[in-house]
């Protein structure tokens, strides 16, 4: 898994800007949250207390992307780190991968925390840390997720290319010996 900026996501994608009672499902992704108290609203807010909350998302599709916006979690020069742990089938079983990541808070918001894998995933765990005892919540904002369609590899290119102008040498040839034949009758 590597983690990728806004950017990386395509007119396609699809985003989660407002969130529900919990479980929550919009979007082809439902949200669950263990570990920790979570108020739903325009922004999905984690209160620490003490603990470690991490946001469940089981995606209904194949997913190959997605991300998040973080905003102001403390005060400028607070530490927050998350680990993203995603998994090929819904009920975390079978792991893809584990990606971290590590924010100061500048006092420029909001953050974002996006990641992708080459293995499609179908659930992601999102495990917050906070950096002190006076980091007390955490808001997410704006969940983006998209499959990505598979682009092919030099190698492959190259190879299906060899293919097909052998076959076109050969179509000529059988094309040209047939002409031949017709012409010695």
């Amino acid at each position: 898994m590597i983690a990728i900026p806004l950017g990386a996501f395509s007119t396609g994608q699809q985003v989660v800007s407002s969130f529900g009672p919990l479980p929550f499902t919009d979007k082809g992704a439902t949200f669950e949250v263990s570990g920790a108290p979570a108020f739903p609203g325009a922004e999905l807010t984690l209160q620490f207390l003490g603990s470690t909350p991490t946001l469940h998302v089981t995606f209904s599709q194949p997913t190959n992307r997605a991300g998040f916006s973080l905003g102001p979690y403390c005060c400028t020069g607070t530490a927050m780190s998350l680990a993203v742990q995603a998994f090929a089938d819904p009920a975390g079983a079978v792991p893809v991968g584990t990606i971290p990541f590590s924010f100061v808070n500048s006092g420029t918001f909001p953050l974002f925390a996006g990641f992708q894998s080459d293995a499609p995933f179908r659930r992601a765990s999102i495990t917050f840390t906070p950096g002190g005892p006076q980091v007390s919540f955490m808001a997410i904002d704006d969940f983006r997720f998209e499959g990505t369609t598979a682009v092919p590899e030099p190698v492959s290119v190259s190879l299906i290319l060899l293919g097909l102008a052998g076959a076109g040498v050969r179509l000529s040839r059988t094309v040209g010996g047939r002409k031949a034949t017709r012409r010695t009758q």
